[in-house]
């Protein structure tokens, strides 16, 4: 029930003082926060300790620096990796799961990504794979971008503009 506004310090504001009188508990999840300035600005904002928070970052540094507790989280193990694919998509192709697990870094929102696609587009794995070194040679092409991104970034950006493509292929037909 946070009141509309425009300005996110408003709503942030609120969100404070409305927390700072709750006696229940609660989570309280701010995802995606990778940028300093985001993170100075969310300390202003932050609910006294002893209640569940949960703070979605690449910067590490930045989360110890207040005071949160990290953890790593590491790709998933093959073994995972394949079977997640398997049963996402109820697929048989054991070795192109295999396959499509390493190209993906065994990155859980990739292979998420991924088996969402297949599974609405009816797919096979193989010809994802395919799509997907098609993609990644297109979206990588531009030295800056290769050069600017990690491997895991790349890797997920491909799979959005897999995705993104896709939807935008579908509005399109129904206009």
């Amino acid at each position: 029930h946070v009141p509309k506004s425009e300005k996110v310090e408003e709503r942030l504001t609120w969100l404070q003082t409305t927390l700072d009188r709750f006696d229940k508990e609660y989570l309280i999840i701010f995802d995606g926060i990778d940028q300093i300035e985001v993170f100075d600005e969310l300390e202003k904002y932050l609910p006294p300790r002893g209640r569940c928070l949960l703070l979605t970052t690449r910067m590490s540094e930045e989360a110890r620096k207040l005071k949160f507790e990290t953890i790593e989280l590491k790709p998933l193990t093959i073994e995972d990796a394949v079977n997640y694919l398997l049963k996402a998509t109820c697929s048989k192709e054991q070795n192109q799961a295999k396959i499509l697990a390493e190209k993906l870094g065994r990155l859980a929102l990739a292979l998420t990504h991924a088996a969402g696609y297949i599974r609405c587009r009816k797919i096979s794995i193989e010809k994802y794979i395919i799509d997907f070194s098609n993609y990644e040679l297109e979206l990588f092409k531009d030295e800056s971008l290769r050069r600017n991104l990690l491997k895991e970034e790349k890797t997920i950006l491909t799979t959005w503009k897999i995705s993104i493509d896709s939807i935008e292929k579908n509005l399109h037909s129904l206009l």
